[in-house]
């Protein structure tokens, strides 16, 4: 081989170790820190995950408005109602509705799920009209005693009667506003991954 020849055979076999390192070194790096644990798994729901879910075949509720869909039908989201209305119960009456308006096009998909204090037989009185009556609004009593959700939350139920995801409701009305957005965020992803409800 000539002299001339040597540094153009030396600088092209650099050249294609370069290019062959660019691929192979972050495919290791990229097993070493799985392998390793460098990064801790990402989280995409931004409620608080239920694990396990609760599965509403616990509670023996018991549907009460005959013109809405059956809890199979639909994607729920859940919400106990309180004896009283406090700040947090407020701030729930003024989202629960503009949640199911600002769900779009999947709004035949979801629908709003009222449980009764336990011994109530009736929605409270303080509960506006426009929510009791609403087509979209199912409302259910617990015939099983001491299986009261937990008050100023909701719970994102799926057709299934599994509730997966729960959201503490802030009694301020931007902190409501920003929970019900995060509801809705998760709502929309399970709903594009489902084929049920």
């Amino acid at each position: 081989m000539s002299k001339q020849k040597k540094p153009v055979a030396r600088r092209n076999r650099w050249l294609l170790l370069g290019f062959l390192a660019t691929f192979i070194v972050p495919i290791i790096v990229g097993q070493l820190a799985y392998d390793g644990s460098w990064f801790r798994g990402g989280q995409t729901n931004k409620g608080e995950l239920i694990n396990p879910p609760l599965a509403s075949s616990n509670y023996g509720w018991q549907t009460k408005n005959t013109d809405a869909p059956a809890l199979d039908a639909r994607w729920w989201v859940v919400y106990a109602l309180p004896e009283s209305c406090n700040a947090a119960c407020q701030q729930s009456i003024q989202a629960l509705p503009r949640m199911h308006e600002s769900i779009g096009r999947e709004r035949e998909r979801m629908g709003i799920l009222l449980v009764a204090a336990e011994g109530q037989k009736a929605l409270p009185e303080w509960l506006p009209e426009s929510l009791s009556n609403a087509d979209f609004v199912q409302w259910v009593t617990p015939t099983v005693s001491g299986s009261a959700l937990t008050q100023d939350s909701w719970y994102i139920m799926d057709p299934m009667g599994w509730m997966m995801l729960r959201y503490a409701i802030p009694s301020e009305e931007a902190p409501a506003i920003l929970r019900a957005q995060e509801l809705l965020d998760d709502l929309l992803k399970l709903l594009k991954a489902s084929r049920i409800g």
